[in-house]
């Protein structure tokens, strides 16, 4: 059955932005997100859930493609067709201040998750409203909130100098293919119910932005707080890199579901432990594998530990929607990458799940794993040896 497709401007409610992607712990209020007025293709997606291309972060996408960043993380050879349009549509415009302070906070290091972070943590084109301050993780990552508010500023004004929204309406047709493709490979009705029933509560909302000119394959997430305490999901999912022609999207859409949607569930029950790292000295088990994951960009304890109880729930939600044998094979990946506590937070979770009783909720459940995490530390580096 084909999907029901809304080609209407979405007008969003009042959204305080709140970060939980891969490297964020803070939970602290961002900022508002005001009416998109440019048409958007959506899918929905079950119950409260939409598949799109949001205008913003293909503008964001466009601006990147622009500084050495899409040299760091870019196509391994000249992209996907949208791409190169893309890129070819902002070159002229390549001197601009919005270039310029993007190249700028790309040598600061405000890169990977920070720059979606940021996109979706103020409004929607044409405005790109804010009126919340920018959270710590955001500012620390940009050197500054003044950083922030000029390449806000310098978007919007290159978005109306170059037209950009003719550029994205003229893509629409390019968008509805890969929505309607993604769609009728994805059943996301199973994945939610498995989220929503691990975690024991839903979310208001779970949102899915695919991202054609963003690369290589993977994802970030990120969650939106409305003012009436609503909370929406996002996890924006990124093009593979490989294609010249069409773009496309690696497999394993399942599991990346899971993962990325996890870190709204996982990121601010870990956060709720903080005061048990420094008790139980969990740094200790970070230490050995810093050098490792710090290229992976997951740059602290606390991003490692989020990385890990997601990566072991990942593998549960395999062996339970696809199978053993794909459950494995993403383990094992999982372990060569240097997350060593795997199969020992597979068990770990695996009694949480088959014993609910037990736990009143998933945040009673962080506080005992970070208790075991700290109480079984010495036995855990030993992991490392074998």
């Amino acid at each position: 059955m084909r999907p029901n497709m809304k080609k209407t401007g979405i007008l969003l409610l009042i959204l305080t932005v709140l970060l939980s992607s891969c490297g964020i712990a803070s939970n602290e209020k961002m900022a508002v997100v005001k009416a998109e007025q440019l048409g958007v293709i959506t899918y929905d997606l079950a119950q409260n859930g939409e598949m799109s291309i949001l205008p913003r972060v293909e503008l964001l996408a466009g601006v990147l493609s622009q500084t050495s960043w899409i040299r760091e993380r870019g196509p391994a050879d000249r992209g996907n067709e949208y791409f190169k349009e893309l890129q070819a549509f902002f070159e002229p415009f390549k001197d601009h201040e919005a270039v310029r302070i993007a190249q700028e906070l790309t040598d600061y290091g405000f890169t990977y998750d920070a720059p979606v972070n940021f996109i979706l943590s103020v409004g929607s084109l044409p405005a790109l409203e804010m009126d919340a301050e920018f959270s710590t993780y955001l500012v620390t990552r940009a050197g500054g909130a003044e950083k922030l508010e000029k390449f806000r500023t310098a978007l919007v004004n290159l978005a109306k100098e170059s037209d950009f929204d003719t550029f994205y309406n003229s893509n629409k047709d390019r968008f509805d293919e890969i929505l309607n493709q993604q769609h009728s490979e994805f059943d996301f009705s199973d994945s939610k119910a498995w989220i929503n029933d691990f975690y024991g509560y839903s979310l208001d909302s779970y949102n899915i932005i695919f991202a054609p000119a963003m690369f290589p394959g993977g994802g970030y997430s990120a969650t939106v707080n409305s003012s009436a305490g609503e909370t929406f999901a996002y996890q924006v999912i990124r093009e593979n890199g490989q294609s010249e022609t069409a773009p496309s999207f690696s497999g394993g859409l399942l599991g990346l579901t899971v993962h990325e949607f996890s870190h709204c569930f996982v990121n601010p029950s870990v956060e709720k432990q903080s005061d048990k790292f420094k008790e139980y000295q969990l740094n200790d088990l970070f230490a050995p594998v810093d050098e490792l994951m710090s290229r992976q960009a997951y740059s602290n304890v606390t991003v490692f530990l989020n990385e890990q109880i997601i990566r072991a729930i990942t593998y549960l939600a395999l062996e339970d929607l696809a199978d053993a044998e794909t459950a494995t094979i993403n383990k094992e990946k999982d372990i060569s990458r240097g997350f060593y506590l795997t199969d020992y937070t597979v068990e770990k979770l695996r009694d949480y799940k088959n014993n609910r009783d037990t736990y009143q909720s998933f945040d009673d459940f962080t506080a005992y794993l970070i208790d075991c995490y700290g109480e079984d530390k010495h036995e855990l580096l030993k992991l490392l040896d074998k």
